[in-house]
């Protein structure tokens, strides 16, 4: 895989350009998959704490949908123009809640909608 770098500056320095731009772009969304994925584990052990058997498949099961719900509430953030830290809060809560924070986003998607209550 090559990549392609920009030509050396007047001091000999690369142009790092295409660096800030994979930070820019993909960074955020790396970084709302951790929120939502750690969200995702910490109620798993919520869980097991109050006594749920442990088990790897539902661990992985509800990482992944604990991080879609993550990533929802991303893009939810980006939309409103919700950043910094109420994002990542947002983020990792709505991991935290899995399935159960569907029906919170429904209930917004409903009220800006218009549609059925």
């Amino acid at each position: 895989m090559a990549v392609a770098f920009a030509a050396a500056g007047p001091r000999g320095a690369m142009n790092s350009d295409w660096i800030h731009r994979l930070f820019e772009n993909y960074l955020s969304w790396l970084f709302a998959l951790f929120l939502a994925t750690w969200g995702g584990a910490v109620q798993y052990a919520t869980r097991v704490r109050e006594g749920e058997q442990w088990s790897w498949p539902n661990f992985l099961l509800d990482l992944v949908i604990c991080s879609f719900f993550g990533i929802l509430a991303y893009f939810a953030c980006l939309s409103t123009n919700i950043e910094g830290p109420y994002m990542a809060l947002i983020i990792a809560m709505s991991g935290h809640q899995g399935a159960k924070g569907a029906k919170f986003w429904v209930r917004i998607y409903e009220g800006r909608a218009g549609g059925p209550r």
